[in-house]
């Protein structure tokens, strides 16, 4: 029987903290496109057109954010990623912040992150973000196998790394993460450990690492073989994975979240955390995804039909049961454990009983462990929590997983019935 006890009393309705904003700022351009990657970018793109999206993006705010501002909240944090922003040449960064500064002082915000590729970041793009108040960059690592890299599309940057990191301080910033990807056809074992090797030596406070995931893209599998790129069976890419997190707690990382480590936890990713713990969060730009008032939001994939002002905004609203379900999977998947007064808090004392079922059975499989008001991941709930929201907890609105979360319908469909 899963129980847990508490002393709070029972709250007259659904508590929502006033815990303010983050927003998140989409840039799709890139130099070429990752064989590894499925987010939304293009490549080979103009100036004009570049310049014709950021007149587009500045239309977006415009709109979104004059409905928003009388709320009178806070803004948390503001995360510019892609595609690659360090793409931007200068020219373009100031028209960027010209269209930001309108709507906020990015100076009082608490952080300020930019998601860079190494190969697109220069010593002047480094002054000029410390200008205006970026105060956290995100670097593209993905491999420091040069090899492995180019076997997939990308420009490697082993050599470059270490002047890099060394001029982003002396540029004043201080706050860093670098990402890694585990499982790329070519990797082997001594390549995972010498990509965490490398980013430790170089004293990288902040180091994310994800799993290689296959999706059903067809052009993915067609690229693969005419590049005769070996593909790594599944139990590979897992064990590689799980090779880099031994490795990182080996050098006294901690785990801040799932997939995200730091020397302390003053390096976590403030965007990161509020939205996992059920902050709102708005987005803008082609792609971009919003949660706001229990409703998830997505704009449109298509960059032209963006660029021309097209408003097909994929909008799902989540009922309280919905919301509840998704807090405490996003709680278990990202930030390894929940609070269960926390859940009270902000959803009342019945709120036990939607998920209840879902959390008894992850307790009878081994996934969880709970003492007094924490519920969080077994060794074996961290090795399968991508099948939490599949196969723990059924959502009232499907959608939200199959649009959301792009889990497929085949999936969706083996959630044992009740």
């Amino acid at each position: 029987m899963f129980t847990i006890t508490t002393d709070k009393k029972q709250p007259s309705s659904v508590h929502h903290l006033n815990r303010g904003v983050d927003l998140y700022i989409h840039i799709p351009f890139c130099k070429s496109k990752c064989d590894f990657c499925f987010y939304i970018s293009v490549t080979g793109t103009s100036e004009e057109e570049r310049f014709c999206y950021l007149k587009a993006l500045e239309r977006e705010i415009s709109a979104r954010w004059s409905a928003y501002e009388g709320k009178q909240v806070v803004v948390n944090s503001l995360y510019i990623g892609g595609g690659t922003p360090s793409i931007l040449s200068l020219k373009q960064w100031e028209v960027l912040v010209m269209i930001l500064t309108r709507f906020w002082d990015l100076r009082t915000i608490p952080e300020v992150t930019v998601e860079c590729n190494p190969s697109s970041t220069t010593q002047e793009k480094l002054g000029f973000f410390k200008e205006i108040g970026v105060n956290r960059l995100s670097f593209g690592v993905q491999n420091v196998d040069d090899s492995v890299l180019a076997a997939m599309g990308r420009e490697g940057t082993k050599d470059a790394l270490p002047g890099l990191l060394e001029s982003t301080r002396s540029a004043g910033i201080n706050n860093i993460n670098c990402d890694i990807l585990f499982g790329l056809p070519g990797e082997n074992t001594a390549s995972v450990v010498q990509s965490v090797d490398v980013l430790v030596e170089l004293s990288v406070p902040h180091i994310s690492v994800y799993p290689f995931t296959l999706q059903a893209k067809a052009g993915f599998f067609m690229r693969m073989v005419c590049k005769n790129a070996l593909l790594l069976p599944a139990y590979l890419r897992i064990a590689h994975y799980q090779e880099a997190i031994n490795r990182l707690l080996e050098w006294e990382y901690l785990r801040i979240h799932t997939a995200h480590f730091g020397i302390s936890y003053r390096y976590e990713c403030i965007q990161h955390r509020n939205y996992w713990d059920g902050g709102e969060i708005l987005g803008f730009g082609v792609s971009a995804q919003s949660f706001v008032d229990g409703c998830y939001l997505r704009n449109t994939e298509d960059l032209n039909g963006y660029v021309k002002n097209n408003d097909n905004i994929l909008s799902i609203s989540l009922s309280k049961k919905d919301q509840i379900r998704r807090w405490v999977f996003m709680g278990l998947t990202k930030k390894l454990r929940f609070h269960y007064e926390a859940m009270v808090d902000r959803f009342g004392l019945d709120s036990l009983t939607v998920v209840k079922e879902g959390l008894e059975r992850m307790d009878r499989e081994g996934m969880l462990s709970k003492k007094q008001n924490i519920v969080q991941l077994t060794d074996k709930g961290m090795e399968h929590s991508h099948l939490i929201p599949i196969l723990y907890f059924r959502f009232e609105n499907q959608n939200y997983l199959r649009y959301a979360l792009r889990i497929p319908e085949a999936q969706l469909s083996k959630f044992p019935e009740t």
